[in-house]
């Protein structure tokens, strides 16, 4: 018979880092890993050597602004308003640390109160 937990699938994460086993990315265009809360491999050597250094900055234990750091928001929006042809301002951006924020943020965005959401699982 077999057991709930040995029926349960793989997990989704290590199975798409399984897909990558054997690939190679040029170096000008790298595979940067953003999993959530199960990186599989280190930050590149450039990014952390601008982590080395920020950790001395007394400021950045504590997190940012909610909507994202506004030169992030500005270059974001010069950058999609140029892609896409169209007008984007920084007001128009937020910058979520994660998809959990991400998510809460867009069903706040999209319901109002008495709204219902289905999630599918």
């Amino acid at each position: 018979m077999t057991t709930r937990t040995e029926a349960t699938f793989f997990p989704p994460i290590p199975e798409a880092q399984r897909w990558l086993q054997g690939v190679e990315f040029p170096a000008d265009r790298p595979l940067l890993n953003l999993a959530q809360a199960a990186p599989a491999d280190p930050p590149p050597p450039a990014l952390r050597r601008a982590m080395a250094e920020l950790i001395e900055v007394p400021s950045s234990h504590l997190y940012g602004p909610v909507l994202g750091h506004g030169d992030l928001r500005d270059a974001l929006a010069e950058d999609w308003a140029r892609h896409y042809g169209g007008t984007v301002e920084a007001a128009q951006v937020g910058i979520t640390a994660g998809c959990n924020q991400a998510f809460a943020a867009t069903l706040s965005a999209l319901t109002t109160e008495g709204d219902e959401v289905i999630v599918p699982t």
